[in-house]
């Protein structure tokens, strides 16, 4: 097995294998979360997003989509995202090993966002540990939410530590 990772833009292939090999909880977060189909998630994610990035094992698959779009123009913070397929359950190491370099990836594409978040299933284990394993917290003063069909989600952040005002 040829290792590795590299990341590129996404291609319609990549948009096409994540639908279709997506992981099954990525699909409930997303079904929980928004009640709509996890391809249109993906496909709606990608569009609105500014950033976004295909992650890619050494042996060609695709790991992720992940990407930041802007919550408003005035503020200085955007939505995090990302969904993974089940390769990421045969990779596990070096996705870990990866995740860092795709992060970065987002926080030096948008060095004017100072924080970085979203809304994560709580029940979705994995998905929490990857947020406090890759330096990010919980908001305690965002109260947790209720998905529009079951579960309940909590807010994390991530500081962009590129962050620069522009009167700076």
């Amino acid at each position: 097995m040829k290792r590795g990772y590299t990341f590129r833009t996404p291609t319609a292939e990549d948009i096409e294998f994540v639908a279709a090999n997506m992981r099954e909880a990525d699909r409930r977060e997303l079904k929980r979360w928004t009640g709509l189909d996890s391809e249109w998630g993906l496909e709606n994610s990608v569009a609105q997003s500014e950033v976004c990035f295909s992650g890619v094992f050494g042996d060609g698959k695709v790991a992720c989509i992940f990407g930041a779009t802007r919550i408003n123009l005035m503020e200085s913070d955007a939505v995090l995202w990302a969904l993974s397929t089940t390769e990421v359950d045969r990779h596990r190491i070096e996705f870990a090993a990866a995740t860092p370099a795709g992060l970065d990836l987002i926080f030096r594409a948008m060095p004017d966002t100072a924080e970085f978040g979203n809304w994560v299933d709580l029940d979705y284990n994995g998905a929490v540990r990857w947020i406090e394993r890759n330096g990010g917290d919980f908001s305690l003063t965002t109260p947790r939410r209720p998905g529009r069909c079951g579960g309940v989600f909590g807010y994390f952040y991530m500081v962009n530590p590129y962050f620069k005002r522009e009167d700076d």
